[in-house]
């Protein structure tokens, strides 16, 4: 599953259907990606390119969910709950800032998901041993 937004969601969405094609040929598991769009016009406002490779993701993708007609306050946030509570792992790509992104890794860190970070997966291990500090101070 992934959140369809701008920018890194992309990359990790392509990542996935990387593997899809090379886990369809050595081994008969069966990986899904689901887009999960927090309102239908999203791409509206974002140069072409984007649009186009957003659009040609889409299309590659086993299901599109769309949450909301329009845009409303909090929509992102609502994408990443229903992601994370709809997914057993996170591919995620989290440079560590805060952000949705952020709320994304601690929301699904919350509900125990595997998290796979594609940028740097030291990352993620470092806010679990800082939060387990925390929690024992």
């Amino acid at each position: 599953m992934f959140g369809a937004c701008y920018g890194f969601d992309l990359i990790c969405a392509e990542q996935v259907l990387i593997r899809k094609q090379i886990i369809r040929h050595t081994d008969p598991v069966k990986i899904k990606l689901v887009a999960v769009v927090p309102f239908e016009d999203q791409a509206a406002k974002w140069n072409e390119r984007d649009r186009e490779k957003y659009f040609n993701v889409l299309s590659k993708c086993d299901e599109v969910i769309t949450l909301n007609k329009q845009y409303q306050s909090g929509c992102h946030y609502e994408r990443n709950r229903y992601m994370a509570d709809n997914s057993s792992r996170l591919v995620c790509y989290y440079d560590g800032s805060g952000g949705g992104a952020g709320y994304m890794v601690e929301y699904a860190e919350s509900k125990s998901i595997s998290i796979v970070n594609i940028l740097d997966s030291h990352i993620v291990q470092e806010r679990k041993h800082k939060r387990a500090a925390q929690m024992h101070q």
